[in-house]
This record gives C-alpha cells, sequence and structure tokens, in this order.
C-alpha cells in the first residue's frame, strides 16, 4: 500500500468512528440539518470545529450516497466556510472548486475561488479565474475590482526580482528609495511627462558602481517574453509592471463604472497617485462625494483631505472637514489628520468641534489629545480680550490641561511636534498669568523642541527674561538673536531692542565696548577672550573696529557673531562694510547676494553695490539676486542683454516705467544707454543729470554724458567731466576713451587736453596713450604747427612697433607736402609689423615715386578684379601722377573719372590736390584707429575739390571700419540713388540688404535691390549670369511663380562662382515650397559647403529640414522624386558637422538622426555638448547660435533631464539676461518636477517682464499647489495684461481655481465652461480639449440636475469618442466618472 492510499484508509476510518459517536450519542440529523447546525454554531464562541467537520463528513457520506449534487455543493460549501475560520485556505479552496465542477455557471462561486486563490498567494491561478469569470460576467464588478487587485499584485511580482536586486546591493535607506522610485517609474504610463523627473533621481539613487543594477532592472528581457517575435522588442521587467499596473486602473476604474463603493474608489484614487496623477485622484474623490450613498464615506473623506495636504490645497481640504460628519466617524487617524489640519490652518473654532467627538470616544488617547486641542481657542480668545484677567479660572484649567499633556509622554502626539507647540501655548498662559517663570520654562522647552521655531517665540522669551528682578543680558541677547536669525527679513523690528541687549550686557559685566577693545588690543587679538558675550555684544565691538579703521579685525568679531547665527543681519552688514574696505574685498558679492536673500533690497546694499568692481553682480551671484531682487536685478540683466545684442527698443521695455525719483543709478544709467542708442539724447542727459545730482555720476556715466553733450552740441558742458573724472581718479583707460570719442566728434583742442594731462605721469605712459598722443597732435597740427607731432612720433617709436608712428609720420609729411621725406618713411614703416596688403603696397610704391613699377603693379591688380574699387583708384592715382587721361571700367559708370580726377587733382578755380594725398588716404582707411580723423577729413576733401562719387565711397570704407552700420547704409543709398551707374554701389546695397535680412535670402528688400541693381547696369555690363537670374528670380518668386524662377536658376548653374551658393539656396527654398525635399537637400547642401556668407544659417536650417523631410518621407514610404537614401543624408550630415563644428543646430541634428541607439544618446550628447562648448571658447549655446538652446533642451527632456539643467545653468551663467534661458529653466524644473524652483522663476520673470505664458504656467503651480484665490486671481490679471485680455487659457484657469475652492456660483461657472467648451478646437491651441472636458465634467456633476444629463452624456461621449487614447489615464478615470454620475442618477431617482 502506498503512503496516499494509508493516508485516506485513515482518514475513513477516523470519519466513521466520529460518524459512530455522534449517532451513538445524539438524535440521528440529516444532511441539511447538520448544515444549518455548523452554521448556527460557527460564530459562537463554543464552536468545535473538529466536531463540525466530522458532522460534515457525515453529512456528505450521506449525501453522496443519495447522489444529491444540490446537497453535495451545499456540505462542501459549509464544510469550506469551516477551513476558512481555521485559516486552511488550501483545504478550503478544494472543497469549493469540487463545488464548481457540481455547479460550473455559478457566479458567486466562481468570483469566491478567484478570491480564495488570491488570498492563498496562487496570484497566476486567481487572475486566470477572475479574467475567465469576467468573460462570462463582464458586468460584475466584484471581479473587476479583485483584477484590479490581481493586476497590482502582478506588477510588484514583476519587479520583485529588481527589487531583491537594489535591497542586496543598496544600503537599506538608498534601497528604501530606489525602490520607491522605480515602483513609482513602473507605475506611470510611456509619455508620461513627469517620466524623465522620475528617470533622473531613479539614476541619481545608484551610484556609478551601483548602475548595472539599475540597468539590469530597465533593460534585462523576462522570461515570458523570450519567444518575442523577431523584431519585435522583448518586454522588461519594468515593461511587463508597467503593463500590469495600466491594467489595474482599468479593472478598478470599471469595476467603479458599474458599482461604485468606497473600497473601489479608494482603490482607483490610489493607483491614480501611485501613477502621479494626484489631481485625478483627488477630482475623482470630490466625484464620489457628490453621490448620496457615498458622500459620507468617511474613508474616502479621510483620503481626499489627505491627497489635498499633500497637493498643498489646504483651504480645499478643510472645506472638506466642514462637510464632514464626525458623529459617524471612528478612524482615529482622520480625527488627528483632521484637527492637525485644522491646527496648522489656525481654524480653532472647527477644531473644537472635532475635539467634541474626539472626547466622547473615550480611550485614553482621545481624551489626552482633548487636553491639547481644547486649550487652544479659550487661550486665543483670552489673549485677544483687553482685560485678561477676567479669564483666570480658565486659564488655570488650560494651565493643568496643557502641564499634563506636556508631561505624559508614553501617548503618542497627535502630530509630530505637539507638545513643542503645548509648551509655546502654555508660555502664552504664563504672558496672561502674569508668570515669568512659566513662561521662560515652557518657551525654552518649547523652542529647544521644535521643529521650526519661531522669532516671536524667541522675541517673547526676550521679553520674559527682561521680566526678572535680575535680568541676565546675555540671554536677552541670545534671544532677540535667535529671533533676527530665523527672521532675517524682520531685522528693523528688533536691531535696536538686539543692540540695547548687547550694550547693557557689557554694562553688566561692569566693562565698556573701549575697556574690551583695549583689553583685546593688549592681548594682540581682535576678538576679547570674555566668556558669555553675545552676538549684539560682539556686532558692537566690531562697529568700533570699523570706525577706528580696523577693518579686518571688525571681520574677525563680526564672524564670531555668524558663527552660530548666520542670517543675523546686523553683523552681516558690518562684516560687508569691513570687506569692501581690504583690497581683496574676500568675495563680498556673495555676501551681498545672501544679504539680499535675508532681507532684500535697501539703500545700504544700493551702496555696497556701487563700490564693487563694474557697480554690479556677475556669474553665479547675479542669478541668485536676479531670483531674490527680480525687480531691481533681473530688468538690469535683461535690458543690457539686449543692449548688448542691439535691441535698444527691447532693452528700454525690458527696464519698464520705473519711478526715476526712486529708482536706483544701475537702471537710470543703463535707461540713459538705450536712449542714446535710440538718439534720445536729451531724454537720456535728463536720466545721467539725476545720478550726477545725487553726486553719484562713475565713469561709464560720465562718458556717456560726454557723448550725450556732443551729440547735442553742447561742448561748454565737458570740462565738468574731465574734473569729475579727476575727482573719481578715473583710470587711464577711461580718460583715453574720453579722448577717442572727443576726436571722432571735431574736439580734438579738448582731447589734447586729456591727453597732456596723462602726458605728466610716467605711469599712465602706455602704448595705448601714444597711439593717441600721435593723433592729437596730428589733428591739431594745422593750429600747433608739426612740431609736437615729430616729438610725439619720436617720443612713441620704442613703445608701437605696429607701424603708428611711422604711418603718422607719411600722413605728417603729406599733409605739409614734404614729398621728399616719403621714401624714408616709407622704409622705416617696412621695418615695423605693419600689414600690407597688395594695394597697400602699390600706395606705397607710388608714394615713394616709383611711378612705372606702381603703374604697373595697380593696372595688374585692376586687370584681375576690374570691379574692384581700391584698384581702380590706384590706377587712377597713377595716372594723375603721370599726367595721364584717367579712364576707368565702365563697371563704375560714365561720371567715376571726371570724379577720381577731381578727387586726386582738384577743381580748376578751386582748391588743387595732389594724388599722393588720397594715397595716403587708401593707406588708412581700413583702419579703425584712424576713423575719427578720417571722416572729417573726406568730408572736407568732398567740399574742397567737388569729388562726390570717391568721397563717398571712401567715407562708406571707413565706416564699415569702425562698425556704424547705419551711417554707411545711408551712404550707399545716397551713392544708388544719385550715381545709378556706380557698380560698387549696388554692390554694397545688395550686401547691405542681405546683412539686413540674413534669414530671408528672398526678403522684398533684397530683391529690390537686386532688381534695382539689375535695371541700373544691365545684365551685360552685370557680366554674371547668375547674378542676372537671381533678380529675374526673386522677382518671379514674389509674383509666386516659383516653378519660372527654379527654371531660371537652373538654367545657369556652372556659369559663374561664389554667386553659385546664393542661386542654389535659393532653389532649395524653393523646391521645399515645392515638397521636394530630396532635390532640396541636394541644392542646399553644395550651398552650405560654399561660402554662404550671411546665409549660413538659413543655408543651414533649410539644409537640416529638407533632410529631416525626406528622411521621413522615406521612412513613411512616401514616394519623392531623386529620394535622397539614408546613407547620403547621412553623408551630408558628417560633411556639414565637419564644416560647421560650431552649429548646435548641426550637432543636435547629426545626432538625432543617426543610427546610435537610443538607450546611447545621452553620453553622444553631453558629448557634443562638451565639445562644442571647448571648441568655442566656452560659449553658450544662444552666442553660437540665436534660439538653438530649446531645441537641444527639448531633445534631452526625453533623453536625460539632468543634461538640460546642466546645459542651461551653464549657459545662464555666461547670458543672465537672457529671458529665453529663464522660461527654459524654469520649464527644466517643472519637467524635474521642482514646482518650487519652476513657481520662483515664473515670478521673477513676470516681474521682469510679464508674458501671458509665463503667467498662466505660474497660475496652474498655483492652483495645484492649493494657493489662494486672490493670488491666482492676480497673477491672471497680469498674465492676460500681457496678453491684451484673457483668452481660453484664462478662463479655463480662472474657472479651475473657482471650481477647486467652491467659489464661484455652479450655474455661472458651468456657463462659463460650456461655452468655452462649445468653442474647444478654436481653443486647442490654448487649452487641452480633453481637460477641458474634464472640468466640465466635473462640474456638472457637482451640481448633476435633471437638466445636466443631457449636457454630461454630450460631454462623456465626445470625450471617448474624439480624444480616446489622447491622454494617459483619462480613460479609466472617465470610466470611473461615468459610473459616478450614473449611481448618482439612480439614487436621485432620475434614471
Amino acid at each position: 500500500m502506498n503512503w496516499t492510499s494509508a493516508t485516506a484508509l485513515i482518514a475513513a476510518l477516523s470519519a466513521a468512528g466520529a460518524a459512530t459517536t455522534y449517532v451513538l450519542t445524539r438524535r440521528p440529523m440529516g444532511p441539511t440539518e447538520i448544515i444549518a447546525e455548523v452554521r448556527a454554531d460557527m460564530d459562537t464562541v463554543a464552536f468545535e470545529h473538529r466536531t463540525a467537520l466530522s458532522q460534515l463528513a457525515f453529512a456528505l457520506a450521506a449525501a453522496e450516497d443519495r447522489d444529491n449534487k444540490q446537497l453535495i455543493a451545499e456540505v462542501l460549501t459549509a464544510r469550506a466556510d469551516v477551513h476558512l475560520k481555521l485559516r486552511d485556505r488550501a483545504t478550503a479552496l478544494t472543497d469549493l472548486q469540487r463545488v464548481q465542477s457540481l455547479q460550473p455557471n455559478k457566479v458567486d462561486l466562481q468570483l469566491r475561488i478567484a478570491e480564495l486563490q488570491s488570498a492563498a498567494g496562487e496570484t497566476d491561478a486567481a487572475h486566470k479565474s477572475s479574467l475567465a469569470l469576467i468573460t462570462t460576467s463582464p458586468r460584475l464588478a466584484a471581479a473587476w475590482e479583485l483584477l484590479g487587485q490581481l493586476e497590482t499584485e502582478l506588477a510588484v511580482a514583476a519587479l520583485h526580482p529588481a527589487i531583491l536586486d537594489i535591497q542586496k546591493n543598496l544600503v537599506r535607506e538608498d534601497a528604501e528609495t530606489a525602490t520607491e522610485l522605480l515602483m513609482g517609474f513602473s507605475c506611470r504610463e510611456l509619455g508620461d511627462p513627469g517620466l524623465p523627473a522620475l528617470k533622473y533621481r531613479l539614476d541619481a539613487a545608484f551610484s556609478n558602481s551601483k548602475k548595472y543594477v539599475l540597468e539590469e532592472a530597465m533593460d534585462t528581457p523576462v522570461s515570458e517574453t523570450k519567444n518575442t517575435p523577431d523584431g519585435e522588442a522583448k518586454k522588461t521587467r519594468v515593461d511587463l509592471a508597467r503593463e500590469h499596473f495600466a491594467a489595474a486602473r482599468s479593472a478598478y476604474a470599471t469595476s467603479v463604472k458599474l458599482a461604485p463603493s468606497p473600497d473601489r474608489v479608494l482603490a482607483l484614487s490610489s493607483t491614480l497617485t501611485d501613477a502621479g496623477q494626484r489631481a485625478l485622484a483627488i477630482d475623482l474623490l470630490h466625484a464620489a462625494l457628490v453621490v448620496p450613498s457615498l458622500s459620507e464615506s468617511g474613508p474616502i473623506q479621510f483620503k481626499l483631505i489627505q491627497l489635498l495636504q499633500l497637493a498643498g490645497r489646504t483651504d480645499e481640504a478643510r472645506l472638506i472637514t466642514r462637510k464632514t460628519r464626525w458623529n459617524d466617524v471612528v478612524d482615529l487617524d482622520h480625527f488627528a489628520f483632521a484637527a492637525e489640519l485644522l491646527y496648522r490652518a489656525g481654524d480653532f473654532a472647527r477644531l473644537g468641534v472635532i475635539c467634541q467627538q474626539l472626547k466622547s470616544l473615550g480611550a485614553e488617547t482621545e481624551r489626552h489629545w482633548t487636553r491639547f486641542y481644547q486649550s487652544i481657542q479659550p487661550i486665543q480668545q483670552a489673549l485677544k480680550d483687553e482685560d485678561p484677567s477676567t479669564h483666570e479660572k480658565k486659564m488655570l484649567n488650560r494651565l493643568k490641561d496643557l502641564k499634563a499633556f506636556v508631561a505624559n509622554t508614553s501617548i503618542p502626539e497627535p502630530f509630530p511636534g505637539a507638545r513643542a507647540e503645548a509648551n509655546l501655548w502654555l508660555a502664552k498662559v504664563g504672558l496672561l498669568l502674569g508668570d515669568a517663570e512659566v513662561e521662560i520654562a515652557s518657551l525654552r522647552e518649547g523652542l529647544a523642541s521644535m521643529a521650526s521655531p519661531t522669532a516671536d517665540g524667541n522675541v517673547q522669551l526676550a521679553e520674559a527674561l527682561a521680566k526678572r528682578s535680575r535680568v541676565e543680558w546675555f540671554e536677552v541677547d541670545v534671544a532677540l538673536s535667535n529671533a533676527i536669525n530665523l527672521e532675517p527679513h524682520r531685522h528693523a523690528e528688533f536691531t535696536e531692542r538686539w543692540l540695547e541687549a548687547g550694550r547693557k550686557a557689557i554694562e553688566s559685566r561692569g566693562m565698556s565696548v573701549g575697556s574690551l577693545i583695549g583689553d583685546a588690543n593688549r592681548a594682540n587679538t581682535a576678538v576679547p577672550t570674555v566668556s558669555k558675550l553675545g552676538p549684539a555684544s560682539y556686532a558692537l565691538l566690531a562697529t568700533r573696529h570699523l570706525e577706528d579703521g580696523r577693518g579686518f579685525s571688525a571681520l574677525q568679531v563680526a564672524n564670531r557673531s555668524l558663527k552660530e547665527h548666520p542670517n543675523l543681519v546686523p553683523a552681516l552688514d558690518i562684516a560687508l562694510a569691513a570687506k569692501l574696505t581690504a583690497p581683496n574685498r574676500y568675495n563680498v558679492e556673495r555676501d551681498i547676494v545672501r544679504r539680499i536673500e535675508l532681507a532684500g533690497i535697501d539703500g545700504y546694499i544700493e551702496d555696497c553695490l556701487s563700490r564693487i568692481p563694474g557697480d554690479r553682480l556677475a556669474g553665479d551671484d547675479l542669478l541668485a539676486a536676479i531670483k531674490t531682487a527680480p525687480e531691481r536685478f533681473g530688468k538690469e540683466a535683461v535690458a543690457r542683454w539686449f543692449l548688448n545684442n542691439g535691441e535698444s527698443k527691447n532693452a528700454r521695455a525690458a527696464l519698464g516705467g520705473f519711478d526715476p525719483r526712486n529708482a536706483p543709478d544701475a537702471l537710470l544709467f543703463l535707461r540713459a544707454q538705450t536712449l542714446a542708442k535710440e538718439e534720445r539724447y536729451e531724454a537720456a542727459l535728463a536720466d545721467l543729470t539725476r545720478i550726477e545730482a545725487a553726486g553719484r555720476l562713475g565713469e561709464k556715466a560720465a562718458l556717456l554724458k560726454a557723448l550725450l553733450l556732443l551729440e547735442l552740441e553742447r561742448p561748454a558742458g565737458l570740462p565738468p567731466i574731465v574734473r569729475r573724472l579727476d575727482w573719481l581718479e578715473a583710470s587711464p583707460s577711461t580718460f583715453l576713451e574720453l579722448a577717442d570719442l572727443l576726436m571722432s566728434k571735431g574736439q580734438a583742442d579738448l582731447a589734447l587736453q586729456i591727453v597732456d594731462r596723462l602726458d605728466e605721469k610716467a605711469s599712465t605712459r602706455t602704448p595705448e596713450f601714444y597711439r593717441r598722443r600721435i593723433l592729437v597732435d596730428i589733428l591739431t597740427s594745422r593750429t600747433r604747427g608739426p612740431e609736437p607731432a615729430h616729438e610725439s612720433i619720436e617720443r612713441s617709436e620704442a613703445y608701437l612697433r605696429d607701424g603708428t608712428p611711422e604711418i603718422a609720420s607719411i600722413l605728417l609729411a603729406v599733409s605739409r607736402r614734404r614729398w621728399t621725406e616719403l621714401p624714408e618713411q616709407i622704409k622705416r614703416l617696412r621695418s615695423t609689423t605693419f600689414k600690407l596688403t597688395p594695394q597697400k603696397e602699390v600706395a606705397l610704391v607710388l608714394l615713394a615715386e616709383r611711378l612705372e613699377a606702381g603703374r604697373r603693379m595697380a593696372n595688374r591688380g585692376l586687370e584681375g578684379d576690374n570691379r574692384d574699387a581700391m584698384w581702380a583708384l590706384l590706377v587712377a592715382a597713377s595716372d594723375a601722377l603721370v599726367k595721364d587721361s584717367i579712364t576707368l571700367p565702365d563697371w563704375f559708370g560714365k561720371s567715376a573719372g571726371e570724379d577720381a580726377q577731381r578727387l586726386l587733382l582738384g577743381t580748376a578755380g578751386r582748391n588743387s590736390r595732389d594724388p599722393r594725398e588720397t594715397l595716403a588716404v587708401l593707406l588708412i582707411s581700413d583702419l579703425p584707429e584712424w576713423g575719427a580723423w578720417l571722416l572729417p577729413i573726406l568730408t572736407k576733401i568732398r567740399n574742397e575739390s567737388g569729388s562726390d562719387i570717391w568721397t563717398s565711397y571712401l567715407q562708406a570704407v571707413v565706416l564699415k571700419t569702425t562698425g556704424d552700420i547705419p551711417a554707411r547704409a545711408a551712404v550707399v543709398e545716397r551713392l544708388v540713388e544719385k550715381y545709378r551707374q556706380f557698380g560698387p554701389g549696388h554692390q554694397w546695397a545688395v550686401q547691405l540688404a542681405e546683412s539686413a535680412h540674413p534669414a530671408e535670402p528672398m526678403h522684398p528688400e533684397v530683391v529690390r535691390a537686386r532688381r534695382t541693381r539689375l535695371l541700373s547696369l544691365g545684365a551685360q555690363l552685370i557680366d554674371d549670369p547668375v547674378q542676372v537670374a537671381l533678380a529675374e528670380a526673386g522677382e518671379l518668386a514674389r509674383r509666386n511663380d516659383n516653378a519660372s524662377a527654379v527654371r531660371t536658376l537652373q538654367a545657369v548653374l556652372g556659369e559663374a562662382g561664389s554667386s553659385e551658393t546664393e542661386a542654389r539656396l535659393i532653389l532649395g527654398i524653393l523646391m521645399i515650397r515645392a515638397n521636394q525635399p530630396s532635390f532640396a537637400a541636394t541644392f542646399l547642401f553644395e550651398a552650405a559647403m560654399g561660402e554662404p556668407g550671411v546665409f549660413q544659417t538659413v543655408v543651414v536650417d533649410s539644409l537640416l529640414f529638407s533632410i529631416r523631410y525626406a528622411m521621413q518621407a522615406d521612412a513613411d514610404g512616401t514616394e519623392q522624386r531623386g529620394a535622397l537614401g539614408r546613407d547620403r543624408a547621412l553623408e551630408m550630415l558628417s560633411s556639414l558637422a565637419e564644416e560647421y563644428p560650431l552649429d548646435p543646430m548641426v550637432a543636435l541634428a547629426r545626432l538625432e538622426l543617426s543610427d546610435v541607439p537610443r538607450q546611447n544618446w545621452a553620453g553622444a550628447a553631453k558629448r557634443s555638448l562638451d565639445q562644442i562648448y571647448k571648441l568655442s571658447g566656452r560659449q553658450p549655446l544662444e552666442t553660437l547660435r540665436r534660439g538653438s538652446t530649446r531645441p537641444w533642451v527639448e531633445f534631452l527632456f526625453d533623453v536625460r533631464v539632468d543634461l538640460a539643467r546642466e546645459l542651461v545653468d551653464r549657459d545662464l551663467v555666461h547670458e543672465p539676461g537672457n529671458l529665453e534661458l529663464w522660461d527654459l529653466r524654469a520649464k527644466v524644473a517643472e519637467k524635474l518636477d521642482d514646482k518650487v524652483t519652476a513657481a520662483e522663476i515664473y515670478e521673477a520673470l513676470l516681474v521682469i517682464d510679464a508674458s501671458s505664458a509665463m503667467g498662466y504656467s505660474l497660475v496652474e503651480i498655483m492652483i495645484e499647489r492649493g494657493d489662494t484665490s486672490k493670488d491666482v486671481k492676480r497673477v491672471l490679471k497680469i498674465a492676460d495684461s500681457a496678453q491684451n485680455g484673457g483668452g481660453p487659457r484664462s478662463i479655463y484657469l480662472s474657472s479651475l481655481a473657482e471650481s477647486r475652492l467652491f467659489q464661484a456660483p455652479l450655474p455661472k461657472l458651468i456657463k462659463r465652461l460650456g461655452s468655452l467648451w462649445e468653442n474647444r478646437e478654436s481653443a486647442a491651441s490654448e487649452v487641452d480639449p480633453v481637460v477641458l472636458g474634464e472640468l466640465y465634467l466635473r462640474v456638472l456633476l457637482r451640481r448633476d440636475g435633471p437638466e445636466d444629463v443631457r449636457a454630461i452624456e454630450s460631454v462623456q461621449e465626445t470625450l471617448a469618442k474624439d480624444y480616446a487614447g489622447q491622454q494617459a489615464y483619462r480613460e479609466p478615470f472617465m470610466n470611473a466618472m461615468e459610473g459616478l454620475h450614473t449611481r448618482f442618477l439612480q439614487e436621485a431617482g432620475t434614471l
């Protein structure tokens, strides 16, 4: 006999024995009676399970003898219940499975078996059973609820091996964090915007040596997916868990939809919360409380206030507690949470209501908590009463209760820190009773044990200590120091009392500040070695050190005050003052920022700022200051950034309309700069005058004022500026800059005075000084004679080897017509480092009177490029020197020859000229330092000689060299209009138009300039088929005849050189318009590899667009002519990267379109960005390519969000005034789920330069964190103003805020949202229709009247039909909402 048979026999014999005993001792009963008796006894204390099992075994045998299947099932069911009571799930399950074989279609039995399988840990079997049950009974809510539970268990099981690895490899605390993050990451749907932040935090939880643990969890395929079809990615543990979590949400939602219950609603809310959808969970719970049968559910209310509190929506949570029927609540945790919530909110009246019910529960813990909570309101009332003595009896009772509460440490606190809070209330009772010792003792104990002690508590302690008959002023000093340290922004309230306490502490020891200083000096130390000196006493000593000129000693003593109180603003001010007196300033900028962070901006800080180099903060210090005080530092930084980028109007707009009477000097000066750029000189001068009136005109401001006075032709105001610079002991470079300015504006005599003053000191005679010395002496040589110039030339030769003295000698000789001196001067010039171009070489040869050689060289040059104006002038000069007639190529027009003769020789009857004077001008026309001298000279030449064409041309050359684009454009425009056949003028006109519109090669102004050149000069004279075709194609494209434009350009390609680049660019753009990306890419690639010049950015952008477009079309299988092919596209990108290694957009496109596996993108992106940063000399992306940072950041969001943060943080240090970078930094913070930082930045940006987008982004965060309606409306108003009135997004956000706080009347709110919903398609760019529909639906469900039924059904139908699958988590949420609505209608009798 085997073991199984033997066991069965023994069991049978036992059952038979039991049955025999039963028959002999009691009246015989049938199976039905036995079942009834067992069930009746089952819940009694005297229940005997062995007897029951014996009875049921007898009953089963009897039922089997009768072959009564129904009876057998009933006996087995009863026996299963007995086994369950014994917690023998396995045997119970066996019995029930046998019942199922007898009754296969019994739904409740199938559900019970599945539940038992789940409880027994047979998750896979239970999952299979529940799925089978749902197949046969799809409307069984309990089955869907069980499925949700099982899907969750399977998700956790999928992650279990990874969690074990984590626990094995990480220390406990790190393992718990990593496990929580891994679970959260797996709960979220792919595409969830919160995934990058979670992935970043998950990565950060593992050290580099442990990263492999995370990689295994994230990347290792699970065994059940090993047979995945080829080409389909195998599922990882995380993938599998994510699927199960999603299935759990769906199952729970279906259970709510079919039959809402508190457990099902709570289960779904938990899965939503786990997936980071707290807001949806809150909305679900709100909706559940509208259903009458769920409205009084304590668990739902408890869960809701917990989630609201976590979300920072405290006011909303308090509203829920007010609606709660506390008589029905028995959960102590619910009481504790609600009571703490009301206590923190100061809602003591409502707290009293809760306490009454809490007290009625009668347990020791409840009574203990009540002692604390019920004491608060009477104390509050007594404190408000003008005569607190009337409350003495009550206060004595409160004293007793609170002391009992504090003393009993065996019972848990109602919330962490409650005993510390009770001590503070005890102190208030002591204050009311006039018992200083109770007050002091309670305050000391309470403040010492509080996690966040308050300034007011410490001030109360100081005041109580001062009431003692014998005051220990040291303790008062420390208490007030604690108060200032805790709330430094209130330092002005306490400083006077604080210093008085420090002074009395010193005096109480029989000492004085002077005696302590004397003792310290004798001990050769700054800090006296005396015990019990508090921070205020040390501050008094530091102040005396500072007054006596001992800055370092003052700093040491001030630091002693700051040692244990780092936020002590008065001591920090002393330290700042001490550092500012030191030569190296000890990183005082960082301390200034800290002071601003602690206490804001005031006159003291402005004074400190005026004393640091450059009068302003920089780098990380400036970034911190901008976030802390955006009005002061943000506006300035943004305006300065715009100004530095040539956008003066934007700079002035950034500064805003501040009141100049109260504005800091920095903002006034910056606005003056912007006004000066806009040529609004009077207004600029007014701002500088305000600074000057306050006696604070700095070096840069003084220079700007000098410029303004010169532009306004008020030179009489210049001498005071020079005196001001003297008083400021301005740097030599400032005086040289002023001299340059004066020389450029024709004030050479005043410039001479400045240079003479610098000449008085050997220390200021630098090479740059000698350069100005020469220039000013030459400029004044007509009135002073040549001797000073000769002297300065001789003196400077030892300092300047760049040819400046020698050039000056040549100019001086030419101006005095000392031709015989020129050969020697030219020889000396050749021995310097002066850079000689071929044209300057010819000029020197002709000046040296080697005329035939010079003529040959000039003619060869013109033959090489017969359109070069400089060569033409050199040929004309060489002809004039040998008295030949001047003949120039047709390119220069008929008048150019005669005009050149006037320039070179003068006009009969007027001042005669020598060609060598013009040659001297040509020699220096491209040297910026000589521009100030040359421009007035050229004006004089034009007036005296009558030459207009060539003097204007030379003026344009000089203006190009000095960078004065507007003046040069004006000169060129005049040349083109007056001398239409002068080819160089038209060339420049086209170049200037292209430079003005580098992103639009077919801009109307560019097309017009090309067309004007063609009409003025003719195709034959232009002699460049491509340039002619460009002019014609531009006109055709302007008329939208793109096909003819393409044919025109294609016909001439290959016939010219540099012009082909432009032609290929325009062809590429036209091909893009024609949806032919592959052809476009071919033309644009050739243009990019040529010399695109000002069109480099548009060439590259158009090419990258074409490549992406072509590759996408190829991937989609879209038919296209001349298909590019992936390999060719990658070759283009590789060549492009070599040609443009500093173009961030090229690097990004190459990475995105490359064959690099996605999991390696993060490393590749970091290497690429690091290389660009290194090669560019540490320049930010925005400097290399405006607008390139945002695409990079958006790319990194999906790769590694921490890299996006590193990129923006790095570049912000370089460009702290770049609003684009600040906006991106806020977006990065949001992506990292750092809403605090995001809100701080948005708030700062609204102050700096309000935009609707930033304002609405801030409002969304404010609503989410539970800010008051008043604050939300304030920001909405700012955002609406920036948009010139609120749009759909504003309406949605205001409605959302009002709906959460139950403020707006429901009819008004429903009407507003209904109108927005009707126009949802037109509003979709501002408000997601799905999000809008959900809000509208929630508000309708809240009212849920008969009139809302049709609207609710319509919204639900639209969301399900038109927007299905568009938003993760929305489908299960909406299913549940539909079920809650249906239940409401049923209970209201509408259905």
